[in-house]
């Protein structure tokens, strides 16, 4: 298995600071093509995550540890993970890129592509139909508490 871990993203002072706390989040699948039924159920749910912001913002504090990020303007940032898993049952590889752009102390959003790929039987234990699973979704935070 193979993982990308490492954070090259910076901030400036006129960054927006966003605020820590509890924040309620929800996805808008805008697509998706081969994907198990699981995947398209789990993209349609929200929740709420506390989430700690250190200061300045970094995009580290929300992404994922596997994901590599990079600012590209003023309060936005660009990040992306790949994975390869491999054992007997075949390979997956998992690519997913990730645009956010901090909109305000307590608005975030995020606009999420996801690929997967998969041979053998790995394929079917995963339940992707064709070898491929591509999915974009919007993801918007905003915080609601302490």
């Amino acid at each position: 298995m193979a993982a990308c871990l490492c954070l090259c993203a910076s901030a400036v002072a006129k960054d927006i600071q966003p605020k820590s706390g509890l924040w309620k989040y929800s996805y808008e699948l805008l697509s998706q093509d081969g994907c198990p039924a699981e995947y398209v159920e789990y993209i349609s749910m929200g929740g709420e995550v506390s989430l700690s912001f250190t200061l300045p913002f970094n995009a580290k504090d929300r992404l994922e540890n596997e994901y590599i990020a990079e600012r590209v303007g003023e309060n936005e940032w660009w990040g992306f993970a790949y994975e390869i898993r491999e054992d007997e049952t075949g390979i997956a590889t998992l690519y997913s890129d990730v645009f956010l752009n901090v909109v305000s102390e307590t608005e975030i959003h995020e606009r999420v592509t996801f690929r997967a790929t998969a041979t053998g039987s790995r394929k079917r234990e995963i339940g992707i139909t064709g070898g491929v699973c591509v999915g974009q979704w919007e993801v918007r935070l905003q915080r609601v508490g302490d």
